[in-house]
């Protein structure tokens, strides 16, 4: 019945009146109810990914989904998957499947169809270039949604995929895609030149910590600690061309060092471990002090109810003696913490 049901496009009562009733089924039934399960779930679960644009999730599920039971349904969805990647070669052969009944149920007219709308689409974005792509691109910079399909062209292609995938992920964390994003920048990394390492391991850094991963946050700060200790950051160089607010500036290993050890004091806080954020953040103000890596760290120490320790850090950014204490934001936070630690 449930299997009926799935091809009435039926699935979510199929998976109700599976859960409800197989307790009436023999033990040896139960491994092939998991299994019809399993194809069910994962359906849904791969038009809940495409729902939220999570489409290289979407492609990994449909294509587990196709092994299993392959249907004309879950290829358009497949295929639909590969062409906001813009992998229209490989979506031109899956929905031509479809077309060419190659796949069950493609006797269904409305799977039929949608292959035939999703085939005349694909076929528009095969004839469009890679440079009349990026012209596109820069017309519709407002439209981030436009400009991810255009970044996946650019990236298929091996055209400059440094700053397509990087600036891709950009566009996906504002467009609240984060996942998708570290999904992305993981998958074809590889494919990036050894120079352009570096900045996708910060713009993942960056992704973790918007995404509350910090587990993961933590690992990559640890390793490019490493790669600074083995003589490797920059590519062996002893310092690096960065930009802020369209400004170039040079970023020696020394303050690379600190900037890191500071980002992963703040990811210990994050796990409340104070007694490790402690550690970093002092041996990070040894080698860089600035006011906001102080400010952390006197966070720590009162957390771990070293007060007296906590206010001569928090004092030397009230009374200017750390770098960055002309900054409000930080000089504020110094003053909240000192006003907090004298109410104890």
């Amino acid at each position: 019945m449930a299997v009926v049901m799935k091809q009435l496009d039926k699935t979510e009562e199929a998976i109700e009146a599976i859960k409800s009733f197989r307790s009436l089924c023999s033990k040896n039934a139960q491994d092939s109810l998991d299994n019809v399960l399993i194809d069910l779930y994962k359906g849904n679960l791969g038009w809940a990914y495409m729902q939220k644009s999570n489409y290289l999730a979407a492609e990994a599920v449909y294509k587990k989904a196709q092994m299993i039971d392959p249907d004309a349904n879950k290829a358009c969805n497949l295929g639909q998957c590969l062409m906001k990647q813009a992998r229209y070669d490989e979506a031109r052969l899956v929905l031509e499947e479809v077309v060419m009944d190659q796949v069950p149920g493609s006797d269904n007219l409305r799977w039929r169809s949608r292959a035939e709308e999703l085939l005349y689409l694909n076929a528009i974005h095969i004839h469009v270039s890679t440079n009349k792509a990026q012209r596109f691109h820069e017309l519709v910079e407002k439209d981030l949604e436009a400009a991810i399909v255009w970044f996946w062209k650019a990236i298929n292609a091996g055209d400059r995929v440094d700053s397509a995938l990087k600036d891709m992920a950009v566009v996906m964390k504002q467009l609240d895609r984060t996942e998708e994003a570290i999904e992305a920048i993981k998958s074809f990394r590889s494919l990036c030149s050894k120079n352009a390492q570096d900045s996708l391991d910060n713009v993942l850094i960056d992704l973790y910590k918007t995404c509350g991963r910090v587990d993961e946050q933590i690992e990559l700060l640890r390793q490019k600690l490493r790669k600074i200790y083995v003589g490797e950051a920059f590519n062996g160089k002893p310092a690096e061309t960065a930009r802020s607010n369209g400004k170039k500036f040079q970023v020696s290993v020394k303050q690379e060092s600190s900037r890191i050890l500071g980002n992963l004091g703040w990811a210990y806080i994050q796990q409340s471990n104070y007694l490790a954020a402690e550690a970093v953040n002092e041996k990070a103000q040894m080698i860089d002090p600035d006011a906001n890596k102080a400010c952390n760290l006197g966070q720590c120490l009162m957390k771990l109810a070293q007060y007296d320790e906590a206010r001569l850090v928090l004092e030397e950014v009230v009374m200017d003696q750390v770098p960055g204490s002309d900054n409000l934001r930080w000089r504020s936070r110094a003053e909240e913490l000192l006003l907090d630690l004298e109410s104890r």
